[in-house]
């Protein structure tokens, strides 16, 4: 069975709308060697307990193979207490934010959790806490959590001089499980104009006594964390972690309109393009244009595993990432620091034993 396939297999699955006997009559021609690719497929996509809570749901749990279906169902279970955990840990933050007056609001998959979008709490994978922090207090959100026993992860000098959209990165407390990261923007650095901090801020609502954004806010965010933070929109991929956190979200909300500016609307359009691509689902906001020609191309050559085109696309992804990334965003933002900034310079030289034991890691 093709990626491609299998794909389509693991959408269905956790497509609201698609039925029980739809995906008992494609399960049942599951060879041994599907269900490892379901699984590694499965776990990629970070939707392994989504994919286990689903089948119980559609009642269909009894085509899976007996150790394979313990295996999840214990995955399921570590997951769902890991983010009760989660919940407690994010409710002690927000009261803490809230009672020092710390503008703020929930990001994300623990956003999503508060919200309630998920019938079961368990088919979420989360990593960190992401909060949303107004600039002018992200120093003072950092100091409170510090003083409950969180700390910064350890970084190097650079970080002083490259600050990056994930402002402050906070390792847990004692009874903590994630880290937490406090975000002066939502996405990254050089995007915050088209979806700003202020606004969400602004219109950010109360759910279970955490501030959140609100569902519109939501929506698009997932969009663009995906497109632009994730790189979806360069790369023309799909996650389908991100198209069933929006599934969740429009479900009964398909009337809500997000924010979709024509700074946006192209990022909108192929997120929407990519994720009806696998999931049936009515054309959301028909009122966007249709993606370009060469987006639309570029995302059916990557579903193709085989196709001469998909590797001549990746290996100039590479070129490209290789070019944005190492030359502009590492050695070019380097130099310029190293001709003009006298401090960048004294930390350099002081960090040096570690540098160099670095690069000779590195080329060896």
């Amino acid at each position: 069975m093709t990626s491609t396939a299998m794909l389509h297999h693991i959408a269905s699955i956790i497509n609201h709308d698609d039925p029980k006997e739809l995906i008992a009559k494609q399960l049942a021609r599951f060879k041994p060697k599907d269900w490892e690719n379901f699984v590694q497929m499965g776990s990629t996509h970070l939707i392994l307990p989504a994919l286990y809570c689903k089948l119980q749901q559609k009642d269909v749990l009894s085509l899976l193979p007996k150790d394979l279906e313990q295996y999840l169902k214990e995955l399921s279970a570590i997951n769902r207490n890991r983010n009760k955990r989660l919940l407690q840990q994010s409710q002690n933050i927000s009261n803490l934010l809230q009672a020092h007056g710390v503008e703020h609001a929930f990001l994300k998959g623990i956003a999503l959790l508060i919200k309630g979008c998920y019938k079961d709490i368990a088919e979420r994978m989360i990593g960190d806490i992401d909060i949303l922090v107004a600039p002018k207090q992200l120093g003072r959100a950092s100091q409170l959590l510090r003083e409950k026993g969180y700390t910064y992860k350890t970084e190097s000098f650079g970080s002083k001089y490259l600050p990056y959209h994930q402002d402050i990165r906070l390792l847990p407390e004692a009874n903590g499980l994630a880290a937490v990261e406090l975000h002066r923007y939502p996405l990254h650095r050089g995007y915050e104009h088209i979806f700003t901090t202020t606004d969400i801020l602004n219109q950010k609502e109360k759910s279970n006594d955490f501030f959140i954004p609100n569902l519109p806010d939501l929506i698009t965010h997932v969009v663009l964390n995906h497109e632009i933070n994730d790189h979806g929109y360069l790369n023309a991929t799909i996650h389908l972690r991100s198209a069933y956190d929006y599934l969740c979200l429009i479900q009964n909300h398909s009337t809500v309109n997000p924010k979709i500016s024509a700074r946006t609307q192209f990022y909108h359009s192929f997120f929407i393009y990519k994720t009806s691509y696998y999931f049936s689902m009515d054309k959301a906001y028909s009122n966007l244009p249709d993606p370009s020609a060469l987006k639309m191309y570029t995302f059916k050559v990557q579903q193709n595993p085989q196709s001469l085109s998909k590797k001549l696309f990746k290996a100039s992804l590479k070129c490209i990432h290789f070019w944005n990334d190492v030359i502009v965003g590492i050695l070019w933002t380097r130099l310029k620091l190293l001709c003009f900034n006298s401090n960048y310079r004294k930390d350099l030289w002081k960090d040096r034993r570690r540098i160099i034991r670095l690069i000779y890691t590195k080329f060896n």
